[in-house]
């Protein structure tokens, strides 16, 4: 019952295996159960072109890294990864465009294993952006610049997904706009 659905009718995609488990029956946190190579649960609605996804994770002692992919494709080649990497349990904000590589990454020593933190990815006016805030959703502890969109992907839709990276990790307190509510 908590093992999220991968298979037949369900409203997820899980890309490179992973086993993604609900905590519990709330369905309010999703938890990767084991380290896996490189893994992303999406929801497969397409969201839209524009707005902002947030949600609440933290990574576990080992965890190389882990953040939220948007406007991604069901083979994860294309969309943006907001995600904490770089020195594995004391690492910076990053922001990739899949397929392409880093557009920007703050200093290291932002992120540490076992601490909560808050996400967020925002597509506006044809840029893109990340932020990364303290558990209290106030306190801003890095923050990219607005990249520029190609104009391709001005007008895509995707799905948006959480990522995590040879380790495993806890993401809650989705926004409405990030699962889709």
């Amino acid at each position: 019952k908590l093992r999220l659905l991968q298979h037949g009718k369900t409203d997820w995609i899980v890309v490179g295996g992973g086993d993604w488990q609900w905590t519990d029956t709330t369905h309010r946190r999703l938890r990767l159960a084991r380290p896996t190579e490189r893994t992303v649960a999406y929801m497969s609605t397409p969201r839209p072109p524009e707005g902002t996804w947030r949600c609440r994770l933290r990574l576990d002692k080992d965890t190389c890294g882990g953040g939220i992919m948007v406007l991604g494709d069901p083979e994860a080649e294309t969309g943006f990864v907001c995600w904490l990497g770089g020195t594995y349990g004391d690492g910076g904000l990053m922001l990739y465009r899949q397929g392409v590589g880093a557009l920007w990454s703050s200093p290291q020593g932002i992120w540490h294993w076992d601490t909560d933190y808050v996400l967020e990815a925002t597509v506006s006016s044809g840029t893109v952006s990340t932020r990364l805030l303290k558990d209290d959703n106030e306190t801003v502890l890095a923050a990219s610049p607005e990249m520029p969109l190609t104009p391709e992907e001005r007008n895509r839709t995707g799905m948006t997904g959480m990522h995590l990276w040879q380790g495993t990790g806890t993401f809650w307190g989705f926004c409405e706009g990030t699962l889709g509510g």
